[in-house]
């Protein structure tokens, strides 16, 4: 039984005969040298399956119409040759006459020989291609930073509002600062009423006297 290779395209170039698949599953293992003893290993992974396989196309003709309908005759060794040119970069799949279809191959390499008997042997090397998985992850929005030089300060929540007694400190202090406003030549038109004051604590609620 002959295998087989089919191109991404649907192509396919079928073998007259498959006389040898071979298989080179590796598997790298980390080495680190130590001053003393031996070199110690950690880690260990596996690599993508290679395997090679044998293929020989025979001079046997083939008919096949070209496009004014009339039948010709071509030379299947130079159709292999140009099929598996083509094969160059594609993801193909491979039929082994003993373990079947492999996917997601990719063709290393096709040295060939021509024989005296007028047929071509293929001796084809391919691995196997994983792609990797990818995942979209929402990080939380980072908390921002106070420049350099501002303190960051605790959020104490809402803050009630709480009425400046008149006489109290808080009312002194806000007398004086509508009295540093009169000094001014923007504010000297305006009347107290007009002017709301704002203590450090909450809203005056009393008449300065």
């Amino acid at each position: 039984m002959g295998g087989a290779i089919q191109r991404e395209d649907g192509e396919v170039l079928a073998f007259d005969a498959c006389e040898l698949v071979g298989y080179d599953p590796q598997i790298d293992v980390t080495g680190h040298p130590v001053d003393t003893g031996r070199t110690v290993s950690d880690h260990a992974q596996v690599q993508p399956l290679a395997f090679s396989m044998s293929g020989m196309v025979t001079r046997t003709p083939f008919q096949r119409p070209d496009t004014t309908g009339a039948i010709k005759y071509t030379d299947p060794d130079e159709r292999a040759r140009e099929f598996l040119k083509a094969c160059e970069g594609q993801l193909l799949a491979v039929l082994t006459p003993k373990n079947g279809a492999i996917f997601n191959v990719m063709l290393t390499g096709y040295p060939h020989e021509v024989t005296n008997k007028g047929s071509i042997t293929f001796e084809m090397s391919f691995r196997v291609v994983e792609f990797p998985s990818s995942e979209t992850v929402r990080l939380p929005r980072p908390k921002p930073k106070a420049k350099p030089g501002i303190t960051e300060k605790e959020d104490k929540g809402k803050v009630e509002k709480v009425p400046i007694v008149a006489g109290s400190q808080e009312a002194t202090r806000a007398k004086s600062g509508l009295a540093r406003l009169r000094d001014t030549d923007t504010v000297n038109e305006v009347a107290e009423s007009d002017i709301p004051i704002i203590g450090q604590i909450g809203a005056i609620t009393a008449p300065i006297q």
